[in-house]
């Protein structure tokens, strides 16, 4: 096992005791919900600072090519997500994020000096800052889940957690998988991993499953929204935004939709009945 496979595993061992004593201490459904969420919102803001921004790199050495730091970016949202529940889950007042705060920020330097993760433009201050608000808000989260205010809250909520889902199957298919590649020849020419063209299309993908689940509509209107975007996925094939390396990419695009449906729907019943 080499430093970065190490150290990554040691960062889902912590993930999975950190969810574990959440949903030990509320015992409650809801917790998966706000888990889900919480690392939504991580992978999208990663998406922005990490994809398009380019301020780090995960050395995980996991998979071979230019992916293996996405998939160190998918355990990234998962020890932050979970660590957040636990400090939601258990009430932490606030002062407390500030330690935390610090000991991740000291995880990060560590990280650093193995040669695990690396800095392009970040600066660990950035994290430390960062989080010291960060943990507070996902407890005010928690506290709120059961007092939604509006159909806007609850649809931005089921969105992240529908984003939490997809993207990792997303970046199975491209970066595990290799069942297919992105070539977007402007994004390229700036710099830009094609990949980013993804988020392009499972970000609206999610926002509306999110809120035809929550509209109380027939179900089959949001899994013609799956055939709509799989429809969306073939056009982009056929203009040359995506090659297929396997026949069965298309199976594996259309599935992982209608995984994340019918996730969707269950999350959606919890929301539904926290009201």
């Amino acid at each position: 096992m080499s430093t970065g496979q190490g150290s990554y595993l040691f960062l889902v061992i912590s993930s999975l005791f950190c969810i574990v004593l959440a949903l030990l201490k509320t015992r409650s459904q809801r917790m998966v919900l706000l888990f889900l969420a919480v690392a939504g919102l991580i992978l999208f803001v990663d998406y922005i600072i990490y994809v398009l921004g380019k301020a780090y790199q995960y050395i995980p050495d996991i998979v071979p090519g230019k992916y293996d730091s996405h998939v160190g970016a998918l355990f990234n949202a998962l020890i932050l997500s979970s660590t957040a529940c636990l400090f939601a889950a258990y009430q932490v007042w606030w002062i407390w994020s500030i330690a935390i705060a610090l000991i991740f920020a000291g995880i990060e330097q560590v990280f650093l000096k193995i040669e695990v993760y690396k800095q392009n433009w970040w600066n660990t201050g950035f994290t430390f800052f960062s989080f010291i608000f960060y943990f507070p808000i996902v407890k005010s989260w928690w506290n709120t889940l059961h007092r939604w205010h509006g159909l806007k809250t609850r649809v931005i909520t089921l969105a992240l957690a529908l984003y939490a889902i997809r993207v990792p199957l997303g970046v199975v298919q491209y970066g595990v998988l290799e069942s297919r590649t992105y070539e977007v020849q402007w994004l390229e020419a700036i710099g830009k991993d094609g990949a980013a063209v993804h988020s392009w299309v499972i970000i609206p993908t999610c926002v509306l499953l999110a809120f035809l689940i929550l509209s109380n509509l027939k179900i089959y209107w949001s899994f013609m929204t799956v055939i709509l975007f799989f429809c969306i996925d073939l056009f982009l094939k056929k203009i040359g935004i995506i090659h297929v390396n396997h026949s069965w990419d298309a199976i594996y695009y259309i599935s992982a939709d209608t995984i994340t449906l019918l996730v969707g729907i269950y999350l959606g019943k919890l929301i539904t009945n926290s009201q």
